[in-house]
């Protein structure tokens, strides 16, 4: 069978639902050979071919299509491997059938032809952190993509992240105490939404750590916490993260019994969502005492 039958062939058996042999008609030299043009018309059918199976991820023709993608991948990078594109996409597959040791691999040869890509070493970071939990590596790859690119906010909340949740590897490896590691997921989180004063999410996960000073042996300081959740203020926000904040500055001024303030508070985020429950319970409370 020549090579256009194949191929014709192929994205008939896609189209129709059934896989089975297809693929493996081609040998590596046919796939790795196809155009770009070709071979991503190609992975663009298989993933639509994919996404159409159900999204029990355990049934044979979810698998039977991650498997597809993942051949139709391996035979485009043996012939094309500094196409990196292909290689992330392989990636992607791998971990949609829990196959992590492969994608490490994938990764490892990644970094290797790509080592000074800071956005290629955050997804690195990513990946450890996500899918595999070693924090230590995750936090070398958003380091080494910070020190290459010291301006994406991203990176710099990634970090702080890691810190926060390998906190206990992280501060014996670094030699830290806890509160130091604390001050470094701080100076993180704030450095992100420095570099990005509109994100909403840099603004309150920067806020949400105060709750959780006395995990690292930190004294909370309410007055501290009640300033960041005021700067969110600033974001582009929806809504209903108005009024989630408004909720949390109501809730910290009651800490320290500033009952205007968290009246106004309270009164702010009903202007934003007149039916929501929380915050007329905690006005009533409010104004019960």
């Amino acid at each position: 069978m020549d090579y256009t039958s194949k191929i014709i062939i192929l994205f008939i058996s896609i189209t129709i639902g059934c896989l089975s042999g297809e693929l493996l008609a081609f040998d590596n030299n046919e796939i790795g050979s196809m155009s770009e043009q070709t071979f991503l018309i190609l992975e663009k059918s298989l993933k639509d071919y994919l996404d159409n199976q159900s999204s029990d991820q355990d049934t044979g023709n979810h698998r039977s299509a991650v498997e597809a993608l993942i051949s139709a991948y391996k035979m485009y990078i043996d012939k094309n491997p500094e196409n990196i594109y292909a290689r992330r996409q392989l990636i992607d597959m791998y971990i949609l059938i829990h196959q992590y040791d492969e994608a490490l691999e994938e990764w490892s040869e990644i970094i290797s032809r790509e080592p000074d890509n800071d956005s290629l070493l955050n997804d690195c970071g990513i990946f450890y952190s996500d899918h595999v939990y070693r924090p230590l590596e995750a936090a070398m790859f958003f380091k080494k993509a910070i020190s290459i690119n010291p301006h994406v906010a991203d990176y710099h909340a990634n970090l702080g992240l890691i810190y926060f949740v390998g906190r206990h590897v992280i501060a014996e490896q670094s030699g830290w105490t806890l509160p130091e590691t604390f001050s470094q997921i701080l100076k993180e989180y704030d450095t992100a939404r420095r570099l990005d004063p509109k994100n909403y999410l840099h603004a309150r996960d920067y806020a949400q750590n105060f709750v959780m000073a006395d995990t690292f042996g930190v004294s909370f300081d309410p007055k501290q916490a009640i300033q960041a959740w005021k700067d969110c203020l600033s974001c582009d926000m929806t809504p209903r993260q108005f009024v989630y904040v408004y909720i949390q500055i109501a809730r910290l001024s009651m800490l320290i019994e500033d009952k205007d303030q968290a009246k106004i508070c309270l009164q702010k985020a009903l202007e934003y969502d007149t039916n929501n429950e929380t915050a007329r319970q905690l006005l009533n409370q409010l104004y019960s005492n």
